[in-house]
């Protein structure tokens, strides 16, 4: 069974209350986030299995990936494979110790095992 990951992050709470992880402290979002302790997610597109604590990174979908003159955002990357991004604005987020590899909120899922 799987749950989207943006209805896990929708639950990220800290001492006043609920936690807004898209426009919220990207400190305190990421201290609410190691709290959920380590997930198991899916990568839609690949269907790959990742395992760790997420942390919320500042850049959102625009952002862009490759060397310096061949840069690709996010969006035309998930584009080219035929995957539309329909809030390419969210944080994107990454697995803990792992800041290279980013992914957006919505092609991930948490996998209760």
């Amino acid at each position: 069974m799987t749950t989207p990951l943006a209805t896990e992050l929708r639950r990220l709470r800290d001492q006043h209350g609920p936690l807004n992880w898209r426009t919220g402290n990207i400190l305190d979002v990421n201290y609410a986030a190691k709290q959920l302790g380590e997930l198991t997610l899916r990568h839609i597109p690949t269907q790959t299995l990742l395992r760790g604590r997420i942390q919320i990174c500042f850049a959102n979908a625009q952002r862009r990936l490759g060397r310096r003159y061949n840069h690709i955002t996010v969006i035309e990357l998930y584009r080219r494979n035929g995957y539309l991004l329909h809030r390419p604005q969210d944080r994107l987020i990454y697995i803990e110790h792992q800041p290279i590899l980013v992914y957006p909120v919505e092609m991930m899922e948490v996998v209760n095992m």
